[in-house]
């Protein structure tokens, strides 16, 4: 220990010698002088001219690295917060870009009360208004060329009319928004969107099963119209239908070909323009012994 003792004195004198002076105060504070020395008799440790001190009696806790009134790590003394590059209005201000493997927030059960669901302030989501922007550098500073990047966020103080909840202003008057609270909220409103779909899948449903069972029986106009080739119909026939058929006759009201129609419910059938003779004809649904309609076709050379 004596010898620990004697190398720091000896580096300390040693340093005082080259570059300032080590002196104590009446107070009892130690002053290491690295420079012009400015910052008072209050100072535990003080080195450079760039204000590096660790520790004052009042004001600052730690200040390394500054540059004229903008420190790069600051810790107001009795004030339990960390400011990098800029003065701390939370327990971690940084202004700049963070990054991390992960970040956990607290979220047990035991560190929360008055809980509830979240389902009508989730309705609100519809009247924001996201925004495309730009940081401006002039006012926020940070990393060189941060601004020339695109970002998608939230207007504070349009948010703040809807969701103050999750809006602060720090002690410059300037808004932040906490984004991550929003990830709850989408949830919510998907979970709320999935139920409504799945009823109006089941409405759907339900509806298509009732028209497959006593739904009105049609044919729809053929595709393409005139054709040369083939050509499509598209037809219904309920489910209770005991037989159904297409019908093709000719101007002359000679029947030309019959389709029977095995699938119920919405189909289509086919008709291959090469077994027939070009010219105008009629086809017909009939369900039944029933003639549910008649269209036209024409097939053309």
């Amino acid at each position: 220990m004596k010898n620990l003792i004697a190398i720091l004195t000896f580096t300390l004198i040693s340093c005082s010698a080259l570059f300032g002076q080590i002196r104590v105060d009446n107070g009892g504070s130690t002053l290491l002088k690295y420079g012009t020395f400015s910052p008072g008799n209050d100072a535990v440790l003080y080195l450079g001219d760039y204000n590096h001190y660790i520790k004052s009696k009042f004001g600052y806790g730690l200040s390394i690295g500054t540059y004229g009134s903008a420190e790069a790590i600051r810790i107001p003394q009795f004030a339990g917060r960390i400011g990098i590059f800029r003065e701390p209005s939370f327990t971690l201000d940084i202004n700049g870009t963070a990054r991390a493997t992960a970040y956990y927030t607290f979220s047990d059960k035991r560190f929360k009360q008055n809980i509830a669901d979240c389902k009508e302030k989730s309705l609100l989501l519809e009247t924001l208004q996201p925004v495309t922007y730009n940081l401006n550098n002039d006012v926020v500073g940070g990393e060189e060329k941060s601004s020339e990047r695109m970002r998608y966020g939230f207007i504070a103080q349009d948010l703040q009319k809807t969701f103050p909840e999750l809006v602060v202003e720090d002690t410059d008057g300037y808004l932040s928004v906490d984004y991550i609270s929003f990830i709850p909220l989408l949830v919510e409103m998907v979970n709320q969107q999935s139920a409504e779909i799945e009823v109006l899948k089941s409405a759907l449903q339900a509806r298509e099963n009732v028209d497959l069972e006593v739904g009105e029986a049609y044919i729809a106009q053929n595709i393409p119209n005139p054709f040369q080739s083939d050509t499509k119909i598209d037809y219904f026939v309920p489910n209770g239908a005991k037989k159904a058929a297409i019908h093709v006759y000719d101007l002359q009201g000679l029947q030309k070909k019959v389709i029977p129609l095995n699938a119920k419910g919405k189909a289509s059938a086919i008709i291959h323009g090469g077994e027939f003779k070009a010219g105008m004809y009629l086809y017909s649904l009939i369900v039944d012994g029933k003639l549910i309609e008649t269209k036209r076709m024409v097939l053309t050379d």
